[in-house]
Parts: structure tokens; sequence; C-alpha cells
């Protein structure tokens, strides 16, 4: 590998930039003589980077783990299905009820009909009406309400 392109490379992984292709043919060139000591403690850097490590957990890590994971492993209870279910047949029940108080036969409201044969006999039955309305509303109240008879 020339310098400039070896220089490149490296201006490219100080960059961030680097592919692991890239990576690999920096450790697999060797080192110059005259390279600087920043070099040498990048391409260090660099092989301590590209050395698979195996892991080693924390002691008593995986029982830790086991016991923060235990509640959600645990099988559930299921919720009795009667109490699942009551809301929505209670819902239904009531629409279901309301629904068929509209079917049901009940008393109409009484309808008032014209039952005069001509315009006279309505006169006089709206006289004895207005005469009776009259009569009541005056007998409703006493002398002494008024403080004595009007003339």
């Amino acid at each position: 590998m020339k310098r400039e392109l070896e220089n490149q490379l490296w201006e490219k992984f100080y960059a961030g930039l680097t592919t692991p292709d890239e990576e690999r043919a920096l450790l697999e060139h060797p080192a110059a003589p005259d390279d600087a000591p920043q070099r040498t403690a990048d391409r260090q850097l660099l092989a301590w980077l590209a050395e698979p490590d195996e892991a080693t957990l924390p002691e008593g890590f995986q029982g830790r783990l086991r016991a923060a994971l235990a509640p959600a492993a645990a099988p559930r209870r299921r919720r009795h299905r009667l109490r699942l279910w009551l809301p929505y047949t209670a819902a239904a029940l009531f629409a279901g009820v309301l629904f068929g108080l509209h079917f049901l036969p009940g008393t109409k409201p009484a309808g008032y009909a014209d039952t005069c044969m001509n315009t006279l006999q309505s006169m006089q039955e709206s006289e004895e009406i207005l005469l009776y309305v009259s009569e009541q509303l005056n007998t409703a109240m006493d002398e002494d309400d008024l403080g004595g008879p009007c003339d």
C-alpha cells in the first residue's frame, strides 16, 4: 500500500468513515519505521478493537436476570368469564328492554275531535265550557281571601 493511500485511509479512520475492509487493510499493512508515535498507538487500538473478545457476565447477573423476568414468565391468572362478559350483557339487556318498550301496547293520548255538527252547536259547547271554567275559578276563592264581596 502506498504511503498516500495509507494516509488517506488513516484520515478516513479518524473521521469515522472507514469500512471493515479498509480497517483490515490498515491492520495488515506493516508499520513503517518512520511512523509517528500516534500512528503506532492507533494501530494498537485498531488491533485491540479488531480482536473478538469473549463476553463475560458479572457475577450473579444470571440470577438477578431470572429474578427480574420471573413475574413476566409466570402464567397469568385468567379473569373469570362472567366478570368479563357481565358489563356487555347488562348493556345489551338494557338496550333490549328499551327497544321492547317501544312495541308494548299502551294507552294512546286522547285526541280532541270536533264532535259538533255545525257552528251554532260548536258555539254553544264553547260557551258551556267557558261558563264551567269561570264557575270553578269563582268558587275557588273565598270572600275572606278577597276582603268581602265584589260589587
